[in-house]
This record gives structure tokens, C-alpha cells and sequence, in this order.
């Protein structure tokens, strides 16, 4: 979770990204104001040059000011931090899955069935069939990167494998299994929370396929869900300490 102070030059920073020109403390502060956050010109101008001081903003002659390349790494950390927070927040809220056992059992139906879609696959990926699947992969990395959800990419990774695999009962099954979102989600929250990477594990599973490699490309399809459910169960247990860390401390009698 950010801090306020955190949550406050995100904010500030966010403003001058977006700004169609270079800002100037007016205009810093009007777009405050705009955001509910009421902060006088003189203000706003002892933010810019705090942000100045730090190498994140720059000045563009008299025009105002810009983010400089720290300025913009930064805005991207802060941002995807704020995003892994809200994620860990919609985990607990939105999931139908009330314990994490009942999502490891799926992993568990997905390891089966899954293993043997990318055998079949092995042996039917066309450079076509290939091609896609590297497209799949390069826009998921690309939205991971920013911070944003690529659940809808996972999904299409996994039912290409599928229809690669020409099984009509066993793409059924998997697309049973994966039919709600939200356990999609809840992996890729998972997974985001413990640092854990699908694009990596996708990329090598591709790599078998192009050597129509079937034993290599189960092993690494094992590998990956085996690492989802390792993960789920990792990310289980933190929860659970951190739940219990903070019940301690409430109980705990006021000095």
C-alpha cells in the first residue's frame, strides 16, 4: 500500500504527465483542486521544485515544467505499486473462491488436461499456429509491463493451445475450467504479488513447440501450472501470517 505522502506525488506527478505542455504552478494547482486536493499556486510551486530537487521534473525554459527520464521511471514504479495494492484488495473481495485449497484443486484439473494438450500440440503447430502464439505472448508482456491486466491474454494463450491440440474433449474441458474469469484473475494476482512470471514460462513452452519437442513441452507445461499452484499456496500462507501479525498487535494491551 502506498503511503499518503506516496499517493500524493503520484498524484502530482500523474498531472504533469498527462499535461498537454510543460506545467507551471497555476496549473499544478488547478488540477489538484480538480482531484479534491486544495492547495494554493505558492504550494503547488513548492512541489515542482521539491520534484526538481529530487531529478524528477526538469524545467522547459520559462514554459514550465516536464517529467525528466527518472521522473517518468518513477511514475511507473509508483503506479505499478499502486496497482499490485488494489489487486491484493480485489483478490479478497471479488473472488467466488472463498479458499485458497479450492483454487489449487482447479490448478490441479488444469495440470491434467493441460499436459496433454501441449503433447498434441507439439505435433500439429504450423509456423501459423507458432506465430500466434508469439503475438499472444509479446502483448501480454507489453501490458504486464505497464502495469496492466493481461488475464485476457492468458486465457487466449491457453485456448490456442487447445484448438492447436485438435482434441474437441479435451479443449471442452479446459474451456470448462476456465470459463470464469475471476480464477483467471485471481492467478494473475497471485502471481504479480509473488513476483512470478506466466510470460517467461509461456515463452519457453512455445520454444518446445517450435522443436516439436512433446516430452519437453509437457515437462514445462508441469513446470508452470506446478508453479501457479506453489505460488497460490505461497501467497496463501504471507496472507495468513500477515492476518495473524496484525491480530497480535491488536491484542496486544496499550502502554
Amino acid at each position: 500500500m502506498l503511503t499518503e505522502q506516496e499517493e500524493f506525488e503520484l498524484l502530482v506527478m500523474s498531472i504533469i504527465s498527462e499535461a498537454r505542455e510543460p506545467i507551471g504552478s497555476g496549473s499544478l494547482a488547478e488540477g489538484l483542486r480538480r482531484h479534491g486536493q486544495l492547495v494554493s499556486e505558492a504550494t503547488a510551486g513548492r512541489v515542482l521544485r521539491d520534484l526538481d530537487n529530487k531529478g524528477l521534473t526538469g524545467k522547459d525554459g520559462f514554459r514550465g515544467r516536464c517529467l525528466s527520464a527518472e521522473g517518468q521511471r518513477r511514475l511507473t514504479s509508483l503506479r505499478q505499486a499502486k496497482s499490485r495494492a488494489e489487486s491484493g484488495e480485489e483478490l479478497l473481495r471479488s473472488l467466488a473462491i472463498e479458499r485458497p485449497e479450492e483454487l489449487i484443486d482447479v490448478m490441479v484439473a488444469r495440470r491434467a488436461i493441460e499436459r496433454e494438450i501441449v503433447r498434441l500440440a507439439a505435433g500439429n503447430a504450423g509456423s501459423e499456429e507458432i506465430r500466434r502464439l508469439h503475438a499472444i505472448i509479446d502483448e501480454q508482456a507489453r501490458l504486464i509491463d505497464q502495469g496492466l491486466t493481461a488475464a485476457k491474454h492468458d486465457r487466449e494463450f491457453h485456448r490456442a493451445l487447445g484448438k492447436i491440440a485438435g482434441n474437441a474433449v479435451l479443449e471442452a474441458a479446459l474451456e470448462l475450467i476456465r470459463q470464469d474469469e475471476r480464477i483467471t484473475r485471481a492467478v494473475e494476482i497471485v502471481r504479480a504479488q509473488v513476483k512470478s512470471s506466466m510470460v517467461t514460462d509461456h515463452r519457453a513452452i512455445v520454444r518446445a513447440l517450435e522443436a516439436q519437442d512433446a516430452d519437453q513441452a509437457e515437462a514445462l507445461m508441469v513446470t508452470h501450472i506446478e508453479g501457479i499452484i506453489f505460488d497460490v499456496a505461497r501467497y496463501s500462507h504471507s496472507v495468513k501470517e500477515t492476518s495473524l501479525e496484525g491480530a497480535g498487535a491488536a491484542g496486544e494491551p496499550a502502554s
